[in-house]
């Protein structure tokens, strides 16, 4: 397990603002200089969704992989709320069964358990870590809630494009969406490689996101984020298009009427 530390300031002003803020037991690291974030997205549980062209690109998965975002539902359906590939046998999603369990798909298994109870109108972290070695685990704010086991397998990588606000469960290459979210999301990141506990608590950061391309305290795996779709931000809050802020370079197309909004995590 690594060492809790100070991050190592980028300036004086960062190093002061964070050393004001810390008490022990509490890390909430500052963002660093020039990074904010001001917008996420909104979709409406029918027909909104954001098409992210990434095909047969998430190909590393048997290797390891994370996903992680921050969520906030303005209602939440009695089935699968979630975003991501949903194909069978072929999946990469993450999200809540109803509120009461969180809910996921990796290749060609899944893990689900207990989500400790999930409100509207609050935003949470919701993460999915698969290994190597064949174990899923799905987190709630950085807290392990689920554990499952599932065979890796490079021909059970997803074969169809990544969804925000809702699923894809195209078997081919095609759109149909499916498990869609009422609600919003922000900050969706993808990595190449399965993120640690105490990594994800320092992006979890007590509710706070941070630059992922960046490393900072106990998360120091910026070198293997693939996907960062930011929401709004680096975009401008305006347009239709999601910019890729990862090393994957597959931008996001807003469809129906998803839109880009100021409520965001803090």
């Amino acid at each position: 397990m690594k060492t809790q530390r100070r991050p190592t300031s980028r300036d004086a002003t960062h190093a002061a603002s964070w050393a004001a803020s810390w008490s022990p037991g509490q890390y909430q690291y500052p963002p660093a200089a020039g990074w904010s974030n001001a917008y996420s997205l909104e979709t409406d549980g029918t027909d909104d969704y954001v098409n992210i062209a990434t095909t047969t690109d998430i190909n590393f998965l048997h290797n390891g992989g994370t996903l992680a975002f921050w969520a906030n539902f303005d209602s939440i359906t009695s089935g699968i709320n979630a975003i991501g590939v949903s194909t069978s046998g072929k999946q990469f999603y993450m999200g809540l069964y109803s509120s009461s369990y969180t809910y996921s798909g990796y290749q060609g298994g899944s893990s689900y358990g207990s989500s400790g109870g999930i409100s509207t109108g609050t935003w949470y972290h919701l993460a999915l870590v698969g290994t190597s070695g064949g174990n899923l685990k799905t987190y709630v704010n950085a807290s392990e809630k689920s554990s499952n086991s599932y065979t890796p397998n490079a021909s059970n990588n997803p074969p169809s494009n990544f969804f925000l606000g809702g699923t894809n469960s195209h078997a081919s290459g095609g759109i149909t969406l499916t498990n869609t979210i009422d609600g919003h999301v922000d900050e969706v990141a993808i990595w190449t490689t399965a993120l640690d506990g105490d990594a994800l608590t320092a992006i979890y950061n007590s509710g706070a996101p941070t630059d992922l391309t960046e490393d900072s305290g106990n998360y120091d795996n910026s070198d293997a984020l693939w996907g960062y779709w930011r929401c709004g931000d680096n975009d401008g809050g305006t347009g239709s298009t999601i910019t890729d802020q990862g090393s994957g370079s597959n931008n996001g197309t807003l469809v129906g009427g998803s839109a880009f909004t100021s409520d965001v995590p803090s």
